[in-house]
């Protein structure tokens, strides 16, 4: 086993909602959506976001369509995002993220 093993992205289960999600931690494929989370423009914020968001739901929820990946409750979107971002280590204010999310998603 390679040393680079011990730094691959991990998960762990949380709250969200009325079940318990194992939520995965960003990773090097992710970046490209991660950079453009706070780029002025907001058509390329909005994207990023949605793609985001996607990727998370896939890697949480292997088995769901897409159908159900596009019908995901916005209610539970700042809990998620929030678990996304801490179990990949970064830190966000969630001040911040609501303020992100709603404007990504106008």
């Amino acid at each position: 086993m390679s040393d680079l093993e011990k730094l691959l992205a991990r998960s762990k289960k949380v709250q969200i909602g009325e079940i318990e999600v194992e939520v995965h931690s960003l990773s090097f494929d992710d970046l490209v959506e991660v950079s453009k989370l706070t780029d002025k423009d907001i058509e390329i914020r909005s994207k990023a976001t949605k793609d985001l968001l996607s990727k998370a739901l896939k890697k949480s929820f292997p088995e769901a369509t897409e159908d159900q990946i596009k019908r995901f409750d916005l209610r539970y979107l700042n809990d998620f995002m929030s678990a996304v971002f801490e179990v990949s280590g970064l830190q966000v204010d969630e001040k911040k993220l609501s303020e992100m999310m709603a404007t990504s998603l106008a």
